[in-house]
């Protein structure tokens, strides 16, 4: 029992718990970045197309959501190859792994490249945070809007929208104005996209959060592989020969 109890503690002892926490707060708000943010580019898309006739203009956002698959693909990636570091510089499979010169030295160049690979990716989603607060506020407007009376045009036809009522302008060969069913219909979709624009957001930040962890622990991890030497090094080195000394008396 005592011994079952111990090969149970080994095991325990060897999974990087805070390497963990960072890889499922990655791939969960990746997972939700990805999935939400995709979505609410093809409502987007119909929406803008459907009520402005944004066709060409808006070509380019099918791109973005070609990018956004490529995007979760990599991601999901890099963490779970985070993942592997982490248990590979943890406790007793360390100092197994870890045990020449030169598997040491990979091992420290490994954690702070993959460190600095970190840094970058978080400071761009950051910055992809910031982006998204823009759609973010465009459809809390636009909700916003939908849930009211819209001004009614003076002869008292129906409630119309026009898109300077929200700081755009479009071409002139465009229409910026939509009246009854259109409208209708825009505010169904923007009813829709704005709460996946605002997970998106939220999943965005839960994956920087992830990335900041994963610093974290890789940096602890090349201080670990990096005090191995050390140890090493103190528990190898044979202790200095003592001297006895002889006193006579005459």
């Amino acid at each position: 029992m005592a011994d079952s109890c111990s090969k149970l503690m080994g095991c325990l002892g060897r999974i990087p718990y805070p390497s963990l926490i960072a890889t499922i707060l990655t791939v969960v708000g990746t997972a939700v970045f990805c999935g939400c943010f995709y979505r609410a580019i093809g409502i987007t898309v119909s929406m803008l197309n459907e009520a402005f006739n944004l066709q060409e203009q808006i070509d380019w956002m099918r791109t973005v959501q070609l990018f956004v698959i490529i995007v979760s693909a990599v991601m999901g990636g890099l963490a779970f190859i985070l993942l592997i570091v982490g248990f590979l510089a943890t406790g007793a499979t360390r100092r197994k792994v870890y045990t020449g010169f030169k598997s040491r030295l990979g091992g420290r160049i490994t954690a702070a490249f993959l460190l600095i690979i970190s840094e970058v990716l978080a400071i761009i989603w950051v910055l992809v945070d910031c982006i998204l607060v823009v759609p973010c506020v465009f459809f809390i407007l636009i909700m916003s809007l939908c849930g009211i009376d819209f001004i009614t045009k003076m002869d008292g036809r129906q409630n119309c929208f026009n898109v300077t009522h929200v700081g755009f302008r479009l071409p002139r060969r465009f229409k910026d104005e939509i009246c009854g069913v259109e409208l209708t219909n825009f505010c169904t979709s923007a009813q829709e996209a704005g709460p996946l624009y605002i997970a998106a957001f939220v999943g965005c930040l839960v994956l920087v959060i992830g990335l900041i962890h994963f610093m974290c622990c890789l940096s602890a991890n090349y201080a670990h592989i990096k005090d191995d030497v050390l140890t090493l090094t103190l528990t190898t080195t044979p202790p200095p020969p003592t001297t006895t000394t002889t006193t006579t008396t005459g």
